[in-house]
């Protein structure tokens, strides 16, 4: 894909003779004039959440239906006029030139020009691309049919919430983002679903080829012997779950005080997250012939023991974000339950070898069901004691 870049790039020079020094800085003066005059006269007024939420909304409406859908006539003809670059480079262009065009247009338009505004741009933001992964979500999997009408009803709504908001029919609220804290949680959560975004454009097959952390994980000793770990790490599935851990660590002491509900958030923090690499483990190995051969028993030892050495940075992580929130031993006794609980309920179900998923959902929800009812008998026992 860089080199379809490059081509075109190299097109677009040589088509409207951008050479030199002089050609390529008065080329650059031009555009950051019309930028910058453009944003001076979009916000000289005081109303920047006012513009940001009509910006938002009609934005979404206008060219969101665009963004995931597929030009075959597009990627056709780059494929034909590109002859050396593959079918499938083309067609990965297209989808992520449409999105990255959206994002920086979105992005350029929502900037604020003062910095007080910073927590109502991150906020809004957030918002959008909550908005167009809805609509994905609708694109993947709803029938044509009804993926237009929801899309249609989805836009309507949003219309009709903006013109009776104006029309002083109904008030929607004001976004105060003051706290560095507050545009920390903004900014992980707008990475998050910046990913997931740009995960969409990518098909089945190239997501299950895609390896991240290649080099590294070959250099470090501990991991680089250990299947579990690079699978964990090359296909970065830890990246969701230290996103929750992060939130959860920051936002929990905001709201919860006394020890017993700070160790019971702690301990479905952990829970979720040693379920969910547990899960990814052991599901790691369908389809593959040796599992038939391996005892159940070794499986889950492997798995265990690798979460063991994996918790440990959920752990670390959990008590940096917990810096301003309750003792650092809280954090300990949370995790030490919640992973004894986890280990000795895990053992205890037995894996689904006939079936698709070596843990199906109705494992996983009996997993789940257990784990967190002897988490919520531990904590109110305890605190019942004391």
């Amino acid at each position: 894909m860089i080199e379809l870049i490059k081509l075109k790039i190299e097109l677009v020079r040589k088509r409207f003779g951008i050479y030199g020094f002089f050609n390529i800085s008065t080329l650059l003066i031009v555009i950051l004039s019309i930028v910058c005059g453009v944003k001076y006269i979009l916000y000289k007024c005081d109303y920047y959440e006012d513009i940001v939420r009509i910006i938002v909304i009609f934005y979404f409406i206008l060219f969101s239906g665009n963004v995931f859908r597929k030009n075959e006539d597009s990627i056709m003809g780059e494929y034909i006029f590109f002859s050396k670059i593959s079918f499938d480079v083309c067609e990965q262009y297209e989808k992520y030139k449409k999105l990255i065009i959206y994002y920086t247009v979105l992005i350029y338009l929502l900037v604020p020009l003062k910095l007080v505004d910073m927590g109502i741009f991150l906020f809004y933001l957030l918002f959008a691309q909550i908005l167009l992964q809805v609509l994905e979500l609708g694109h993947k999997y709803m029938i044509k049919e009804k993926y237009i009408t929801f899309k249609l009803f989805l836009y309507f709504g949003l219309g009709i919430t903006l013109i009776a908001h104006f029309r002083n029919m109904i008030e929607l609220p004001k976004i105060e983002i003051t706290t560095i804290w507050q545009m920390i949680i903004l900014l992980i959560l707008n990475v998050f679903l910046l990913k997931k975004n740009l995960q969409n454009v990518i098909s089945k097959e190239q997501e299950e080829t895609t390896v991240y952390f290649f080099g590294l994980t070959k250099r470090i000793p501990g991991v680089r012997k250990n299947k579990n770990l690079l699978f964990l790490i090359r296909k970065n599935v830890l990246f969701d779950i230290i996103i929750l851990l992060i939130i959860s660590s920051i936002e929990s002491p905001k709201y919860l005080s006394q020890k017993d509900e700070m160790l019971l958030s702690y301990g479905l923090t952990f829970l979720v997250s040693f379920v969910w690499v547990y899960c990814e483990i052991l599901n790691m190995e369908t389809g593959k012939l040796f599992y038939y051969i391996v005892s159940q028993r070794v499986l889950k030892l492997e798995a265990i023991r690798d979460i063991g050495i994996v918790s440990l940075l959920f752990l670390g992580i959990m008590c940096v974000g917990n810096v301003n929130g309750g003792p650092f031993l809280w954090v300990l006794e949370a995790y030490i339950q919640t992973f004894t609980i986890f280990v000795s309920v895990a053992f205890g179900i037995s894996l689904e070898k006939e079936k698709e998923k070596l843990m199906t959902w109705r494992k996983i929800g009996l997993l789940y069901i257990i784990s967190v009812t002897a988490l919520i008998v531990i904590q109110f026992g305890l605190a019942s004691n004391f």
